[in-house]
């Protein structure tokens, strides 16, 4: 990446950090802002304690404050985008493991891997850690904030982070999972990930190109200004936004 693109992603990312809330289109209205998402978290409430589905042959638990891989698009993308790559191998961490639903698919199509999870939501946790065992799986789930869970010095081949997509402010643990208040969890995400890849480890991270489209900086952007060699492999058009999925090295 040359110099000038550099500077231009580092320009636009401190001009986003800087404005004043009201300029970023962050809006306060969310029914008018988001509604795709708050139709999501509403349907939420139709979940019953202990449902169990069954999704592309992974037998799932769900829970109403979890976010539910039959309710979105973006687990079965991620995880499906993640099996049909090349050389998956050793210690693989999930940040923000929700259901479990992806870990599972994973470690039932690579045997040989190393499982782990990790989650802020506590419901989340206990599903993942029970979804595993129902699948006949073995892993370490903990709970944590991004890498908060594992010691400082932990590493790992491959990590793959479904993040919160939408540039808005959680009310509560389900919505954890689909909101970033100005982008602060991927941008702490693509910090701290350095220093818990093996070398030569990859990260695997869907985004969304709505956030860009109402003013903020773009994915590239951000992995290339904090020190990430990237390509897109995969994309999702929903209509009302496009999802893409990053491979992404730290740059050497």
């Amino acid at each position: 990446m040359s110099a000038i693109t550099m500077q231009t992603h580092s320009a636009e990312i401190h001009a986003f950090e800087n404005a004043p809330p009201q300029s970023r289109n962050l809006s306060k209205d969310r029914s008018s802002e988001f509604p795709e998402a708050m139709k999501l978290i509403a349907r939420h409430a139709a979940i019953g304690l202990g449902d169990v589905v069954t999704i592309d042959g992974i037998e799932i638990e769900l829970h109403p404050a979890v976010l539910s891989p039959v309710l979105t698009k973006t687990s079965r993308f991620l995880a499906s985008t993640v099996l049909a790559l090349d050389g998956l191998r050793g210690r693989v961490l999930e940040v923000g493991v929700g259901s479990g639903f992806v870990l599972c698919r994973v470690g039932k199509h690579e045997s040989a891997l190393e499982l782990y999870g990790v989650d802020i939501n506590a419901s989340a946790v206990e599903v993942a850690k029970r979804n595993l065992v129902r699948n006949g799986l073995a892993g370490g789930i903990v709970i944590g904030d991004l890498f908060g869970g594992f010691g400082t010095d932990a590493k790992f081949d491959t990590v793959i982070f479904n993040p919160p997509l939408l540039f808005g402010k959680a009310r509560g643990p389900l919505e954890c999972a689909i909101f970033d208040c100005d982008g602060l969890v991927i941008r702490k995400f693509l910090e701290d990930a350095k220093s818990h890849l093996e070398p030569g480890g990859q990260l695997i991270v869907l985004s969304t190109d709505r956030n860009h489209r109402h003013g903020a900086p773009s994915f590239e952007s951000l992995m290339s200004s904090h020190g990430y060699d990237h390509k897109v492999v995969a994309t999702l058009d929903r209509g009302f936004e496009v999802y893409s999925a990053h491979i992404a090295v730290v740059r050497t």
